[in-house]
């Protein structure tokens, strides 16, 4: 099974300005957790850093968590997509995880 940082490290892999971005929202629309999200782009930077990738590299990584974790225009921002619409698992709903916006 794909994990969240391995589809996120082959959107990144690719090349294209906005495949991160984009990764990210699908994974978002899919129901992946912010906590999960968040973490799949922290280790991202995480291996960027290691590898002495650079300013415009980890520039463009923390966007996406900008996006994410709301810092930014509102319209900009990844949404998680709502809990009540994922099924329940074994009869127990999960529990909503929304980035919380800046006030």
């Amino acid at each position: 099974m794909t994990t969240p940082v391995d589809r996120l490290r082959t959107a990144w892999k690719t090349g294209g300005r906005l495949a991160l971005h984009r990764e990210a929202e699908s994974l978002a629309s899919e129901g992946t957790t912010h906590a999960v999200l968040d973490e799949a782009i922290n280790t991202l930077l995480l291996e960027a850093r290691a590898a002495d990738a650079g300013d415009d590299t980890e520039e463009e990584i923390l966007g996406v968590g900008d996006r994410l974790s709301g810092w930014c225009n509102l319209d900009r921002r990844i949404t998680i997509r709502n809990a009540s619409s994922t099924p329940a698992a074994n009869g127990v709903p999960a529990p909503t995880d929304r980035p919380v916006s800046p006030a």
